[in-house]
């Protein structure tokens, strides 16, 4: 049975990359002469720059998100201008049995565990600041990332360091610990906890109710680039060391997906090219906008009157990937891959049919592919981005769908931050211009 549902998955395989090529699939069912197969390249298709509404950064109430990696990042983009990445946390005491009184603080550290999946972005490799202070607000349960809370002025704490996200920590010949930084907190923090009686300390209400929890801030002029934490690494968290009776003490903070962990992003695109582009070129830029959280391209096609009643064999979409004078890619580098959806309003980002038909079992790639590829021809560019919509095209064509797609770094993750630029349609050069091929069946 085994070997059986290999064979399946083997003809599976084959059939799926067969029909992402133009054949004449099905015309040995017709008598000659009444199918036709055609290829349109000639399409009329408008793109436009958009820029993209706010995502759901944490949520507990009508429904459960809660990332548990989050970035940190401060840089400007020479396309993009200014980006900020701020990750803030509530913590809950790991247990409610603490007893604070006559407690006096000695030392607290914040620890925060490195995303080793994640390569630190920008301008990384260099001395970084991290600041910590205390949110000056009470925080809901539903938080999208343009939420921007206030902090307290008092520093609590700071660190200076070269990220390592991937260097363990050694303890002995036998231990270590995951890569992570330790944050130094002072008296304020400490003795804020310590001066809490056991009713507000039981409680986890009660206790994110004094205190609203830590905002992790990037330092402005001392921090280039972007770095990811994971909470979800044991070693996240607080350590406050206290003396109670004559005797050293440690109590600590944990993480948890009872209490909001959330970024806020900011993007600033003023006196940037990015601002340019989206002011002068609204129809047919010369340059196309993909940045994380911020900036999307709407894809509208102008009349499908020649695909009406049509069967869609196969639609590709081929995007060269911009080498703009100004870029600096080998900093701020381009994403593997991209997505499509059929609308990007808040609430409504839908992936295309041909992502949502292979999302449950992970097949979206091979289908829809959405990935950069260097380009084997001497044309165009030296890379670029391979969609096939053939399924999303046929809905429209149908009538079932609207006839606007809209093309994403990510619909929804946050913590993604490498952006694009793509060629558009308003280039001079004819090569560099996004490319939509269609082979449609018809029976005369």
């Amino acid at each position: 049975m085994k070997t059986f549902n290999i064979f399946l998955a083997f003809i599976g395989l084959v059939f799926c990359i067969s029909c992402t090529k133009f054949e004449d699939v099905g015309s040995d069912l017709v008598s000659d002469g009444q199918f036709t197969i055609v290829t349109d390249t000639s399409l009329s298709v408008s793109y436009q720059n958009v820029e993209r509404d706010s995502f759901l950064a944490f949520q507990i109430d009508s429904g459960t998100f809660t990332p548990t990696q989050h970035m940190v990042a401060l840089f400007d983009d020479p396309i993009f201008g200014n980006t900020k990445y701020v990750m803030n946390s509530q913590l809950e005491l790991a247990l409610t049995s603490y007893n604070f009184e006559g407690a006096e603080f000695d030392s607290a550290f914040f620890y925060l565990a490195y995303d080793t999946t994640f390569t630190p972005y920008g301008n990384y490799n260099q001395t970084q600041t991290i600041d910590i202070y205390e949110i000056d607000s009470d925080l809901p349960n539903t938080i999208y990332t343009s939420d921007q809370h206030p902090y307290k002025n008092e520093l609590l704490g700071s660190l200076t360091f070269i990220p390592a996200p991937n260097t363990y920590i050694e303890i002995d010949s036998t231990t270590s610990l995951d890569p992570h930084i330790k944050i130094p907190l002072n008296s304020t923090f400490g003795e804020k906890i310590l001066s809490l009686d056991s009713a507000t300390t039981s409680n986890v209400i009660d206790f994110t109710d004094a205190f609203n929890g830590l905002a992790i801030v990037p330092r402005e002029g001392s921090f280039d680039g972007a770095i990811k934490f994971d909470i979800s690494y044991s070693i996240s968290g607080i350590n406050i060391y206290y003396r109670q009776d004559d005797t050293t003490k440690l109590a600590t903070m944990q993480f948890s997906n009872r209490v909001p962990h959330f970024n806020t992003v900011s993007h600033d695109l003023t006196g940037s090219i990015a601002e340019d582009i989206i002011t002068n070129d609204v129809d047919n830029p010369e340059y196309l906008l993909l940045q994380p959280g911020n900036l999307g391209v709407k894809m509208t096609f102008d009349d499908l009157s020649t695909l009406q009643g049509k069967i869609i064999n196969n639609a590709e979409l081929v995007w060269e990937i911009a080498g703009h004078p100004q870029d600096d890619t080998a900093t701020y580098d381009m994403p593997f891959d991209v997505f499509m959806t059929t609308n990007d309003n808040f609430g409504s980002r839908t992936y295309i049919s041909d992502i949502t038909n292979y999302l449950s079992d992970s097949q979206y790639r091979l289908f829809f592919v959405g990935l950069f590829q260097e380009n084997t021809e001497n044309t165009g560019a030296k890379l670029s981005y391979y969609m096939n919509i053939t399924d999303q095209m046929q809905r429209i064509v149908d009538g079932i769908d609207e006839n606007q797609l809209f093309i994403v770094n990510t619909p929804q993750d946050v913590n993604r931050i490498r952006r694009s630029v793509i060629y558009g349609p308003g280039i001079s050069d004819a090569k560099l211009r996004p490319k939509i091929k269609i082979s449609y069946s018809t029976i005369n």
